[in-house]
Formats: C-alpha cells, sequence, structure tokens
C-alpha cells in the first residue's frame, strides 16, 4: 500500500496490507512544520506508537528515488 504519511495509523490497520510505504517524506511541504513532520524519525515515532495495530504490516521508509522489489510469493 502506498499512502500518504498523513494518513492515521488506524486507517492502515483497518486496511490490513502486507506492506506499507509511506509517501511524501522529507517533501518540502507549505510550512517548516510540515517538514519536520515528515522525516523519518518522524514516522518510525508515529508508526511505533501503533506497533500493536500494526503487527504484520512491513513498513518501508524510502528515500526519494529510491525503490524497492516485492513478491507475493515470500
Amino acid at each position: 500500500m502506498l499512502c500518504n504519511i498523513k494518513i492515521h495509523p488506524f486507517d492502515i490497520r483497518d486496511i490490513k496490507p502486507r506492506v506499507l510505504v509511506p509517501m511524501h517524506l522529507f517533501k518540502f511541504m507549505h510550512n517548516r512544520e510540515e517538514l519536520k513532520s515528515s522525516t523519518f524519525i518522524d514516522a518510525i515515532e508515529r508508526y511505533d506508537q501503533y506497533a500493536q495495530d500494526l503487527s504484520g504490516v512491513d513498513i518501508k521508509l524510502l528515500f526519494p528515488g529510491e525503490s524497492f522489489e516485492y513478491s507475493h510469493l515470500d
């Protein structure tokens, strides 16, 4: 699942994806506060708060331009 970093973890939990790729990390937003809240550290802290609800979801934090290959046969 590709999702905006602003999506609440409960919404992610309800969809039950196998893999989550938060988007718009390190993206220049409208102001400095939004930029500060779109870092890896902020994303990790946010998802860690809901670790029990997100168990079984593989969260992939990617730098801009980075990619990964997903195989449903894993």
